[in-house]
């Protein structure tokens, strides 16, 4: 159940062209129940897609779907599932190719064997 807010509006209170309302519920601002603007979301999700192929273009691998087509959380390329914040860092930092797969496999084989997985940003950090 939604309620009005009682506070009064913020006048002329913009940040990233976004005004912020604040008595009126999201279902009335947006006819739904997001607290983001759709097109705030298009723009996002445009971003995410870039990168993602992005990420397939330079590691030769073909981007498939997300996990519960959820954008930005876990991405599928054919046989590998790799999480938005891993594709991000990859891009950002510049990885050289055979890094991501080396530490994808060296991921796999530690699960495999309950051994910790170490995480892309630390491996970077430390192992590269």
């Amino acid at each position: 159940m939604y309620m009005k807010s009682t506070m009064e509006p913020k006048k002329n209170l913009k940040r990233h062209n976004i005004t912020t309302i604040t008595n009126t519920t999201t279902s009335e601002r947006y006819g739904n129940t997001s607290d983001v603007d759709p097109s705030v979301t298009n723009i996002l999700n445009g971003v995410i897609t870039e990168y993602t192929l992005l990420f397939g273009t330079k590691h030769d691998i073909t981007f498939d779907y997300w996990v519960a087509d959820l954008v930005g959380t876990i991405a599928c390329f054919g046989d590998y599932y790799v999480d938005f914040e891993t594709i991000r860092l990859d891009l950002e930092r510049g990885v050289g190719y055979d890094i991501f797969f080396e530490w994808y496999d060296q991921s796999l084989s530690s699960g495999l064997i309950g051994e910790p997985i170490i995480n892309y940003y630390t491996y970077l950090n430390n192992f590269t």
